[in-house]
């Protein structure tokens, strides 16, 4: 048996492409999350049959709201809302990278007193990711 040893990595060193702007410096998340759906069978023989579906997924972003800067990820996120725009995240620079196309939807607006206003949002995906090789 082959010992697989990991090679751990920091998104310390990503890049977030989003529509035409770079958002890595506006955000302290960005994660591709993919939900399956298993459906099972049990007959009365005791044979169980597993399936899955093809995995949905979503883009969850955590910001710093700025309302005040023209092109901020809060301002693209609510004047496009409802539009789909090609997504790409690279979680360590010079890395392989993976490209999506994401369903804008606006963040939260407002916060809690003496503390920095931050907003979270999951963008849906249309399809499935797709590898950017490594430069």
């Amino acid at each position: 048996m082959t010992v697989i040893a990991p090679v751990i990595n920091s998104m310390g060193a990503a890049t977030l492409k989003i529509g035409t702007d770079n958002y890595e410096a506006a955000v302290s998340k960005a994660v591709l999350t993919p939900s399956t759906t298993v459906s099972k069978f049990k007959g009365i023989n005791g044979a169980t049959t597993r399936s899955a579906t093809p995995p949905e997924w979503t883009l969850s972003m955590d910001f710093p709201q700025d309302f005040a800067t023209v092109k901020s990820l809060s301002n693209y996120l609510l004047t496009n809302s409802g539009t789909t725009v090609s997504a790409d995240l690279t979680p360590v620079a010079g890395g392989p990278g993976y490209r999506v196309s994401v369903l804008l939807v606006p963040g939260d607006i407002g916060g809690t007193v003496d503390n920095t206003a931050t907003a979270s949002v999951t963008l849906e995906v249309s399809g499935q990711p797709v590898l950017i090789a490594a430069p």
